[in-house]
Parts: C-alpha cells; sequence; structure tokens
C-alpha cells in the first residue's frame, strides 16, 4: 500500500513542476515581450523627434525662401514701376527731340 500512497505524490510533484516551469516561463516571456515593446517605443519617440526636427527646419526654409520671393516680387515691382517711368521720359524727350528737328527743318 505504501507504493500506491506515494505514486499520486510523485504524480502531483511533476505536474506543480510544470506548471510552475510554465508560470516561470511564461513571465520571462511577459517580461521579455515588454521590454521589446518598450525599445520600439523609443525608437519611435526617437524617429518622431527628429522628423519633428526635420519639418521644423523645412518649415523654416520655407518661411525664408517666401520671405526672400516677397522682397524679390517688391523689388521687382519697383523696378518696373520705373521702368514705365522712364519710359515715359524717354517718350516725352523723343517729342521734344522730334519737335525741335521739326522746328529746325521748317526754319532752314
Amino acid at each position: 500500500m505504501s507504493n500506491e500512497s506515494n505514486q499520486p505524490q510523485d504524480n502531483r510533484k511533476v505536474i506543480y513542476g510544470v506548471l510552475i516551469a510554465a508560470l516561470i516561463l511564461t513571465w520571462g516571456y511577459i517580461f521579455y515581450d515588454k521590454s521589446q515593446t518598450k525599445e520600439q517605443v523609443t525608437q519611435l519617440e526617437t524617429k518622431i523627434s527628429n522628423i519633428d526636427s526635420a519639418r521644423v527646419a523645412i518649415q523654416q526654409d520655407f518661411m525664408d525662401v517666401s520671405a526672400k520671393a516677397d522682397s524679390l516680387t517688391k523689388d521687382n515691382l519697383q523696378l518696373q514701376g520705373e521702368m514705365a517711368e522712364q519710359n515715359v521720359q524717354i517718350q516725352k524727350l523723343k517729342t521734344d527731340i522730334e519737335k525741335c528737328y521739326c522746328i529746325r527743318i521748317g526754319s532752314s
């Protein structure tokens, strides 16, 4: 009878051992997976930070180029205005020259 009573206890020890080992392995996997997830989150946060920095730099470059374009447009409009004024003066001088030329030809 002593062999029969020891046999169920031995099975329980093996079952308990397997369950404890499975529990420890499960916890180990959970901790490993959690550390991998933390590492991935850290990498993604780094990428997001780098992308945000690049976006800010590009936005600043865009604003600088836009300001330069506005300045060049203003300068261009100013030069066009000056050129139009000079064309008016040239036309006036041409008219004056023609009048003088006509007067000289008419008086000769």
